[in-house]
């Protein structure tokens, strides 16, 4: 898994690689950052060995990227970043718990998930600070209900989404009563 962050925005992106060497890095970086027409002026990564082969360092060359270098095994070289695989692992085990090999089918929509958090440092979301304006997901469109002329051709995503969406609905429900029950006792 490649991560990359945009330190001014906090956008992130979680890019599932085959491997960990130079070329799928530089594959990352050119088919999320590059091709969405953001070319940083410095690169800050680790000292891992995919950021060292000579594709890649070319590859930066080629764009005008500086590239700087974290601690060795050090979470405080980049601590916003360390933070965020932290949280991406977690999403992805609770995301893949019960299918397992389809982590690298669950780690945009990780990525997603936080790019629209909100972000006290920027005090916006990410998406927001990126874009100018908030996502429409695809919770927005199944809570507005069926649209007449919209296509149902992700079936999978909308089950999955409506499972989502059942579950929260439960939860809030389960809050509400929670509530309620407390102001009672408290009469």
């Amino acid at each position: 898994l490649c991560v990359i962050i945009d330190h001014s925005t906090k956008w992130a992106w979680a890019i599932p690689t085959r491997t960990t060497s130079s070329a799928d890095a530089g594959d990352a970086l050119v088919h999320a950052v590059l091709s969405a027409g953001t070319i940083p002026g410095r690169l800050f990564s680790d000292r891992g060995a995919f950021t060292q082969g000579a594709l890649y360092l070319k590859l930066l060359h080629r764009f005008g990227i500086d590239k700087a270098r974290a601690c060795s095994y050090s979470p405080t070289g980049d601590s916003h970043a360390e933070s965020w695989v932290k949280n991406v692992k977690r999403f992805l085990r609770k995301a893949c718990q019960d299918h397992p090999g389809s982590w690298n089918i669950a780690a945009p929509w990780a990525a997603f998930s936080y790019n629209q958090s909100y972000n006290s440092t920027i005090g916006t979301t990410p998406y927001f600070a990126r874009h100018a304006r908030e996502p429409r997901t695809p919770l927005d469109a199944l809570l507005a209900g069926p649209q007449p002329d919209t296509p149902s051709t992700l079936s999978e995503l909308v089950d999955m989404v409506e499972r989502v969406n059942t579950s929260i609905k439960a939860g809030v429900a389960a809050l509400h009563a929670s509530y309620a029950t407390r102001n009672a006792e408290l009469r």
